[in-house]
């Protein structure tokens, strides 16, 4: 089953910031600057959780992953041209 997550990060490197975006845009949409929604398998999730501590600083990095509920993403306010992924159905921090 398919779950959607939020990723906020505060990467410190450009070079590294830039890497962990291309990686991010392959496993979701980005929402703002520094905020991507991800949906992905259990697995998926494990891998790229896995990919993302390994690029990371974890001594001037952050990077937070919540999970979103169906509920909060069908009951979540989106104004302007803020927009859900049409695809889905715990939290992680790395750091």
């Amino acid at each position: 089953m398919r779950q959607r997550y939020i990723v906020a990060y505060d990467i410190a490197c450009r070079k590294r910031r830039y890497r962990i975006e291309r990686l991010l845009c392959e496993y979701g949409d980005r929402l703002q600057y520094s905020i991507f929604e991800v949906i992905a398998t259990p697995a998926q999730q494990r891998a790229l959780q896995r990919k993302l501590k390994g690029m990371m600083c974890t001594k001037s990095d952050a990077l937070n992953c919540y999970t979103l509920s169906e509920w909060a993403a069908n009951n979540a306010v989106l104004k302007g041209q803020a927009a859900w992924s049409s695809e889905v159905e715990g939290s992680w921090c790395i750091g």
